[in-house]
């Protein structure tokens, strides 16, 4: 006769969820995707990737020199999971975020890169899965470098906020 281990009881669910959405990392649009699943009893883990699509381009009024910005990143996360109700589903997470942000300066006068920047950082993050259903949305937030941001844009707010639906399995 089979036994079943009290680890595994019918309360854990280890269906696997699939993210996909946007990072605004001040004036930067960053595509996000993301996995995850529950790894103990209420429980969630979850890695995911960002990556520019394309190149966000700003010109200074001033001296006419382009802007060229990318950007790509890591990102994790750890949920306590608390079902308020048979389909809503309310997730705090925290974790960690690592940028990487290219910077380069265009000189239309000479045709050339005038000035290249690498901005590198992890940071932490704080989060909210909010799932109704197998549908739900994740919104995690972190601040971004002082160094980075004054260089990437210095009159922003200085927070980076990931916005993604999810679909759980």
């Amino acid at each position: 006769m089979p036994t079943v281990s009290p680890v595994l009881s019918a309360t854990y669910e280890d269906a696997p969820f699939i993210s996909a959405g946007v990072t605004f990392i001040d004036d930067l649009e960053v595509a996000t995707i993301e996995l995850g699943a529950e790894v103990a009893p209420n429980i969630n883990w979850s890695i995911g990737y960002s990556s520019s699509v394309g190149e966000s381009v700003t010109e200074d009024e001033v001296t006419l020199n382009e802007t060229r910005k990318l950007s790509w990143g890591i990102h994790t996360a750890l949920g306590y999971e608390m079902k308020l109700a048979p389909y809503l589903t309310v997730t705090p997470r925290i974790g960690l975020n690592y940028n990487q942000v290219d910077v380069e300066y265009f000189d239309h006068e000479v045709g050339e890169i005038i000035e290249s920047v690498n901005h590198d950082q992890l940071a932490p993050t704080l989060g909210l899965k909010i799932d109704i259903g197998s549908l739900g949305i994740i919104s995690d937030f972190y601040k971004v470098d002082s160094e980075q941001a004054n260089k990437v844009a210095p009159d922003s707010e200085h927070i980076a906020t990931r916005i993604m639906a999810t679909y759980n399995f």
